[in-house]
């Protein structure tokens, strides 16, 4: 909402293009739903390069260590 008591209009997500490309001064904003099944995390992690993992390894949290993992590994 905003200050004056107004709320934001709703914002409809709809799936990724299959070849993104950006034009002029556009600017794409991207939404990725990171809580995903275990096994998908496992599959994401062996994309990531030894320095992403040496990273993911530094998460404390076991949910936060994930979400890094699908956010880098998509």
């Amino acid at each position: 909402m905003s200050a004056a008591g107004d709320s934001a209009p709703e914002c409809s997500w709809g799936p990724a293009p299959q070849r993104p490309s950006l034009n002029g001064e556009e600017v794409h904003v991207w939404r990725a739903e990171l809580a995903r099944p275990h096994a998908e995390v496992e599959a994401l992690e062996r994309l990531l390069s030894e320095d992403e993992l040496r990273r993911a390894e530094r998460f404390h949290f076991p949910r936060d260590r994930s979400s890094f993992v699908v956010a880098w590994g998509r």
